[in-house]
């Protein structure tokens, strides 16, 4: 397994809650199945559920829709202590790379010139969408809500 380096497991520790909180982070606007959930946080599903129920009950997540007898979750970015983590997080970052302190700018899909559309691939799942700069072997450009496109 690869090394992972993210911002909450670095201080705060590699555990299953930290690996789907900091899942859930870097894609906001995305809603996810527990099965999507334990597979990207790479944790078995039952202890995926543990984690979903502990973060339902402190509003971390909110459920967002039922499909096809499915739930799926996504953070739930109006609950004040989702907006702490998300400052902790960004805090957590800054103090990482410090040359990077106020660069970072995730930049929508409506800012691309019609001839950069044409070097990205857009991913789209779960009601929003990911770029991908294929000139530059897969680096990541943004993310954003499928209404944009």
């Amino acid at each position: 397994m690869a090394k992972r380096n993210f911002p909450f497991e670095g201080i705060l520790g590699n555990t299953s809650a930290m690996r789907i909180l900091e899942y859930l982070i870097s894609l906001p606007k995305f809603d996810f199945n527990v099965t999507e959930l334990s597979e990207n946080a790479e944790i078995s599903r039952p202890t995926a559920d543990g984690v979903i129920r502990k973060f339902l009950k402190w509003e971390v997540i909110k459920i967002k829709e039922k499909r096809s007898g499915i739930t799926y979750y996504q953070l739930n970015e109006e609950s004040q202590l989702v907006l702490s983590i998300i400052t902790f997080n960004q805090a957590i970052i800054n103090k990482m790379f410090p040359e990077t302190l106020g660069e970072f700018r995730v930049p929508q899909i409506e800012e691309y010139s019609p001839e950069d559309l044409k070097k990205l691939e857009i991913l789209v799942c779960a009601g929003g969408y990911q770029i991908i700069n294929k000139d530059t072997a897969g680096d990541f450009q943004g993310i954003g809500n499928i209404e944009a496109i």
